[in-house]
């Protein structure tokens, strides 16, 4: 159930049956949703639901159940369980969500507002996002924060994780990174709306509804991002090197590799002319200015390294914003 120092485990790696533990896998998610999030500045948030969203796998029911399922428990073992019949059936999203609903500050509505985005991602990281409100008007979001701990396994959980996890999780918590720089957000937000729309504050304020509901859905990206890229970093060690990271070259390389690559094709003919030509004419339309533009050409004219010689082009001479 656990790996031979005694950790509780997050995958086992197929190929060789190595195992990775919990904490390595909440740390590495962790970091990567940071970095991710830290393109729209809120790294704190983004690293604090890395930590969070795999703490119900710390329930012995779900290791039991990961241990049967890898063959490490055999059938005869106390704890070995059916894991075809309890497979998607144990909550290990919850406890994440309710840690960090039950220790925020609520008074502070920087924070609660905060919460109230992560709780929702963490919460909702294996079935996409759900819905706050049902039909009829109630409130599932509070529902699934109160959800009972016989199903959660928060308490149990709560003794399980490892001190350097609860430590930096209490430490983004209880330090000022992250109301910084989520009141830093809002307030950018407002400010914008403020001095460019001219409607009425009830439509300002929809549009920073809308725009927060936006920041959910790219933190709740990240999330996903770090937790599946950490996944798999594990399982298939030899893509590790292969990532970019961010690290993109730049569109004048690819733009110049794109023109390489075209000047080797074969030309000759009368199909592949007009491929050329239609080409040659997407490479001349980029140099209009910003805009919407389509592409109308029959199947086997060349569109999509027409489009893609377009977009790299268009791409170098748009100004940056």
């Amino acid at each position: 159930m656990e790996s031979p120092a005694g950790k509780s485990i997050a995958h086992v790696r197929e190929k060789d049956g190595a195992r990775q533990t919990l904490e390595e896998h909440l740390f590495g998610t962790a970091s990567l949703s940071r970095k991710h999030s830290a393109k729209i500045a809120l790294q704190a948030m983004g690293e604090l639901q890395g930590l969070l969203h795999d703490i119900g796998k710390y329930s012995s029911k779900f290791q039991a159940y990961l241990a049967s399922a890898e063959g490490i428990l055999d059938q005869d073992c106390d704890e070995y369980v059916d894991a075809g019949q309890q497979k998607g059936k144990i909550d290990h999203s919850s406890a994440g969500a309710q840690y960090l609903w039950k220790n925020t500050p609520h008074e502070d509505p920087v924070m609660h507002s905060a919460a109230q985005i992560l709780a929702l991602s963490i919460a909702s990281h294996h079935s996409g996002l759900i819905d706050c409100l049902a039909p009829d008007g109630s409130d599932i979001f509070t529902r699934r924060m109160n959800k009972l701990d016989r199903s959660t396994h928060f308490d149990e959980v709560l003794g399980k994780i490892p001190l350097p996890v609860a430590h930096r999780i209490q430490e983004l918590l209880k330090g000022p990174e992250l109301h910084r720089e989520f009141r830093n957000y809002l307030s950018s937000i407002i400010q914008k709306e403020k001095d460019h729309h001219t409607g009425t504050n009830t439509e300002k304020m929809s549009l920073v509804s809308f725009k927060i509901g936006l920041t959910l859905r790219m933190l709740f990206s990240c999330l996903i991002d770090g937790d599946r890229t950490d996944t798999a970093n594990f399982e298939r060690d030899w893509t590790v090197s292969a990532r970019q990271e961010g690290d993109y070259v730049c569109w004048s390389v690819l733009a110049e590799r794109l023109e390489q690559h075209l000047d080797s094709l074969n030309s000759s003919g009368l199909i592949n002319e007009t491929r050329k030509k239609v080409s040659e004419e997407c490479r001349a339309a980029a140099k209009r200015e910003r805009g919407i533009f389509t592409l109308s050409v029959p199947t086997g004219g060349g569109k999509t390294l027409a489009n893609l010689r377009f977009a790299l082009h268009h791409t170098l001479i748009l100004p940056r914003i």
